[in-house]
């Protein structure tokens, strides 16, 4: 398990600098305190290049998933923003959105949504898949993709924390605009 707390080792010189947090309980930390909405996005990039071999934060607007960022090892890097993912369509999103803990973690379910996902992201469909949903009350905002060898019961605890802060900090945003009109 990695270190939880600030850490003096140094980098490797091959590593390149990252300005998001990459340890969850830094994560963490950042989605309490963040105060707009990029900080969120960074923060959740941050965690998944720690967590996933690739990842796709998706946005959600009347019930459709929008590609937004992407980071790791997706060669469809650049087509990140032309994902359009129905909720209501069978597909890895959609199992995020309906568990009962806001993430899905195992194999990918075969549909054909999924493999338009892979195809824009132009990859090979993964054996093991991760997706949490980011949801204020009842509405999903994001959804946090990702794709890497099987996440630990801690590691999956961990990314339902994530989503339900990444939410609060969204609440957050939302309250303090609403003050200010």
């Amino acid at each position: 398990m990695p270190p939880t707390g600030p850490t003096t080792a140094p980098r490797a010189a091959s590593a390149p600098l990252s300005p998001v947090p990459r340890l969850p309980d830094i994560a963490l930390r950042e989605l309490a305190k963040a105060t707009d909405r990029n900080r969120i996005v960074d923060v959740l990039l941050g965690y998944a290049a720690a967590t996933f071999d690739a990842a796709v934060v998706f946005t959600v607007r009347d019930n459709i998933a929008f590609g937004w960022k992407a980071i790791g090892d997706l060669p469809g890097h650049a087509n990140v923003e032309h994902l359009l993912i129905p909720l209501g369509a069978p597909s890895v999103i959609q199992a995020a959105v309906a568990a009962e803990t806001g993430v899905f973690h195992g194999p990918l379910p075969p549909s054909t949504v999924n493999s338009y996902l892979y195809k824009v992201l132009c990859c090979a469909e993964p054996p093991i898949v991760t997706a949490g949903a980011i949801t204020i009350g009842k509405r999903v905002v994001n959804v946090l993709y990702g794709h890497s060898p099987a996440l630990s019961p801690l590691q999956l605890e961990i990314l339902q924390q994530i989503c339900r802060l990444a939410a609060e900090a969204y609440a957050r945003l939302i309250a303090v605009s609403k003050q200010r009109r």
